[in-house]
């Protein structure tokens, strides 16, 4: 299945970060996600700057409780190196859909 990633309507924004790891944050536009849903619609994916592959999209759960946000930790990233990421949401979990 295939469909549309649609923009946060707060985020992406850029959390903690360490040495090989970045926690990032989306939101959903209000009232797309009940209270006591959860589901894996936030994509992200990312690349070194001036790459031109971006790594596969991961998903990362949204949850209703928390007026659908989501945080996704991406690891693995190489100290003093810049990165570019993408970041949205779909509306369902088996949606493969690219970034």
């Amino acid at each position: 299945m295939t469909g549309i990633v649609n923009r946060f309507a707060v985020g992406p924004i850029t959390g903690e970060s360490g040495v090989n790891h970045v926690r990032l944050f989306g939101a959903l536009p209000k009232g797309e996600l009940g209270a006591g849903d959860k589901f894996m619609w936030g994509r992200v994916r990312w690349r070194k700057e001036g790459e031109d592959s971006w790594s596969e999209p991961r998903k990362f759960r949204l949850n209703g409780n928390f007026d659908g946000s989501g945080v996704v930790v991406v690891n693995g990233l190489e100290p003093g190196t810049r990165y570019q990421y993408q970041a949205g949401w779909v509306r369902a979990e088996q949606d493969e859909t690219p970034l």
